[in-house]
């Protein structure tokens, strides 16, 4: 597996509240991606001057009746992965609690081609 990073953009933030984030996402992303693949590291700047980091990987898609309840505590897409045994559904619950610490929101899509996983907060 290769892990990309891509972008860059400066902000104010709790460095170790998103290193914790950043672990989920990243722990979740090379979790559910296929062997061999790619997951990417994007830090963008987006228009309305807020930061965005996300996480993308390819593999199974979330369903998108699931997609709006990835960010509460306990929930899980799909609990017949018997990986999942030493995960307790918390990870992105944490990721969604340090987004609304830093004024923002955490973002999820997914579809055939990806699952992308992320935050979004103002720059200053």
């Amino acid at each position: 597996m290769r892990i990309i990073v891509s972008g860059d953009a400066g902000a104010s933030m709790d460095r170790s509240l998103i290193q914790r984030a950043m672990s989920n996402l990243v722990s979740n992303a090379v979790r559910y991606a296929p062997p061999g693949s790619d997951v990417l590291i994007k830090v963008e700047r987006v228009p309305d001057s807020d930061v965005r980091i996300s996480v993308q990987n390819q593999g199974t898609p979330i369903p998108p009746d699931a997609l709006p309840r990835l960010f509460q505590r306990f929930f899980r897409a799909d609990t017949a992965r018997t990986s999942d045994a030493d995960h307790h559904g918390l990870g992105l619950a944490i990721v969604a609690a340090i987004a609304r610490m830093h004024g923002g929101t955490a973002q999820a899509q997914s579809d055939s081609a990806f699952t992308r996983v992320g935050f979004r907060f103002p720059a200053a």
